[in-house]
């Protein structure tokens, strides 16, 4: 199932091992979608919206649950409600060497667009951008 996350789920997903979505779940800013089937927390996507833009920031699959088409899931799923809100574009960072994300972010459609150097201690990213509307 694949659901935006609401305040009220906040007890469901306390188990998510991942330290960062506790984090991120108390930034009002920041809207959420994961995905949850029969009590198993397989993925999850953050991101924030600024008037006609929109920022991911963060993405995770869980290891068990990788090669499941479930971040191109998530992905599909941000960029329809974007467009529900009328955002124009998404960007996001990835290290250079984060060769599966890329490959999946390119699928949906990002484009590379430049590179921040030493962005992921001493790692360079790519920036990328993807049309919405």
């Amino acid at each position: 199932m694949v659901r935006a996350y609401k305040k009220s789920d906040k007890g469901i997903l306390d188990v998510w091992s991942q330290s960062a979505f506790h984090t991120k779940l108390s930034d009002d800013g920041i809207d959420f979608i994961y995905i949850f089937e029969e009590k198993i927390r397989k993925g999850f996507i953050s991101f924030r919206v600024f008037y006609e833009r929109a920022e991911l920031t963060y993405l995770y699959v869980d290891e068990k649950y990788r090669n499941e088409n479930i971040a191109s899931t998530l992905l599909v799923e941000m960029c329809n409600i974007l467009k529900q809100k009328n955002v124009e574009t998404v960007t996001l960072e990835v290290s250079v060497q984060n060769i599966c994300a890329i490959h999946v972010y390119e699928k949906i459609g990002f484009k590379k667009i430049g590179k921040r150097k030493n962005y992921y201690d001493g790692i360079d990213a790519f920036l990328m951008i993807k049309e919405v509307n």
